[in-house]
C-alpha cells in the first residue's frame, strides 16, 4: 500500500521503499502508482549539456599486434586469458589511436583490419581467430 503525505507547499512525498519528492503544484490526480509512472519524467532529465562523454581511445604502438590486443582485452573487457588462434606475426604498421563510442567498436575496428574476430566466454576468457567466411 502507497502513503502519501500532502504539506502546505505543494510538496508530495511517495513511500515506496525509497523517497521521491516533488516540489511543484501537482494538478493530474494521483494514482497508486508510483510517481516515476504517472508523472512525465522529460522534466526530471539532466540537460544534455551538462554530461560529458568521453570516447573510449586505445594507442597503438608499432609492433606485434598480438600483445596489445591482449592488453586491451585485459584492461577494459575483464578478460583473464586471452587463446590467440590467429597468426602471432602480425604487425601493428605505426602509431595510431583507434577512437569509437564503445570499447567494443574499438576491438572491432583494430580487429577488422586483420580479418579477426573475438569470441568471449563467461569464465573471463576470450579467443581471438579469423573470421569465418
Amino acid at each position: 500500500m502507497h502513503k502519501r503525505l500532502v504539506t502546505r507547499n505543494w510538496r508530495i512525498v511517495f513511500v515506496i521503499g525509497c523517497v521521491c519528492s516533488l516540489s511543484f503544484p501537482v494538478t493530474a490526480s494521483v494514482t497508486g502508482l508510483p510517481p516515476c509512472l504517472t508523472l512525465a519524467t522529460a522534466q526530471f532529465l539532466p540537460r544534455q549539456n551538462a554530461v560529458t562523454v568521453v570516447s573510449p581511445k586505445f594507442a597503438l604502438h608499432k609492433g606485434p599486434l598480438q600483445p596489445q590486443i591482449e592488453r586491451l582485452l585485459t584492461a577494459e573487457f575483464n578478460v583473464d586469458t586471452v587463446d590467440w588462434q590467429a597468426s602471432p606475426h602480425h604487425q601493428w604498421p605505426t602509431e595510431f589511436t583507434v577512437e569509437a563510442v564503445s570499447w567494443r567498436q574499438v576491438l572491432g575496428k583494430i580487429l577488422s583490419a586483420y580479418k579477426l574476430q573475438a569470441v568471449f566466454y563467461a569464465n573471463r576468457s576470450a579467443v581471438i581467430r579469423y573470421r569465418e567466411q
